[in-house]
């Protein structure tokens, strides 16, 4: 075996070895686990389907609170839980050394939040400063503050996921009763407004028949009625208006993903990597 054919083996070794460490995709849920402090904030993340929205993510800095600071957070309905903690996700890589570089600056940097359309005044990014050599992080709406500090880098993978401890939940002003703009997913049809029925019309007694007439007690000169009966009048009330739409919400809400336990899903950069590798290893031995 040559020295060019060796190379290409030992290429071909590295590319696979690495390529398989990545194939799977960072799990929020599986990695806050492994942290008991975090658990009811890990919890909330997947209660929310916010979790979910993170494992999604190429590129993501997650803010976290233990379960100390987590309180405030506890009594918040859903819905609104959802938009507050999805303010804690910024879409961009964020570590220590990164977060040393501020020097006295401060940067904007877009959360989760800004994703669903929903943002009003600044909701949808957050503000990141350095001060007195401590981070601190806060929403850039109006009146928010700005004292979620840095407690540490829990974890960290260079360009693509970064776990951060912050000393307290990020308060965005406008989302304590949920966003003022969040229309509902398909407005229910509102029931028909009944109209008042036209007062019954009176009907004149027919003046007593001859004594000639037959037994039935009809004059002469009207129809005979049926046996059964005359017909019922019509009822007074309006008629019944279609039954109200169903709540489109409650038809198409997608089920939540369950995070799986080993820690992460499985690619399709996999067969892209098999590929390839085939493709070297088809390559070197054209040089043995």
């Amino acid at each position: 075996m040559n020295l060019k054919a060796s190379n290409i083996i030992l290429l071909i070794s590295i590319i696979f070895f690495s390529t398989t460490t990545s194939i799977y995709a960072f799990n929020i849920t599986y990695f806050l686990d492994q942290h008991p402090q975090f658990s009811t904030f890990n919890n909330l993340l997947t209660k929310t389907g916010v979790a979910a929205g993170i494992n999604k993510q190429g590129t993501v800095t997650v803010l976290v609170v233990d379960n100390s600071a987590v309180g405030p957070l506890t009594s918040v309905p859903q819905t609104t839980l959802g938009y507050i903690l999805a303010t804690h996700v910024i879409l961009d890589y964020y570590d220590s050394i990164k977060l040393g570089k501020l020097d006295g600056k401060s940067v904007k940097a877009t959360n989760l939040f800004q994703e669903t359309g929903k943002t009003n005044g600044g909701q949808g990014l957050l503000n990141i400063s350095k001060s007195g050599g401590d981070i601190f992080f806060g929403s850039t709406a109006k009146g928010a503050p700005q004292d979620s500090k840095m407690v540490k880098v829990l974890a960290s993978q260079p360009f693509h996921i970064s776990v951060i401890q912050i000393s307290k939940p990020i308060v965005t002003p406008g989302l304590e009763q949920g966003p003022p703009t969040a229309p509902s997913s398909s407005p229910t049809a509102s029931p028909p407004t009944p109209t008042a029925a036209p007062p019954p019309k009176s009907v004149e007694a027919p003046a007593p028949g001859p004594s000639g007439d037959d037994d039935d007690g009809c004059s002469a000169d009207s129809p005979r009625g049926d046996s059964e009966g005359p017909s019922p009048a019509p009822a007074s009330g309006p008629a019944p208006g279609p039954a109200p739409l169903a709540d489109e919400a409650d038809k198409e809400a997608p089920a939540k993903s369950v995070p799986h336990k080993n820690g992460g899903a499985r690619l399709s950069v996999a067969g892209g990597v098999v590929t390839c590798v085939m493709g070297l290893v088809a390559l070197a031995h054209n040089y043995l």
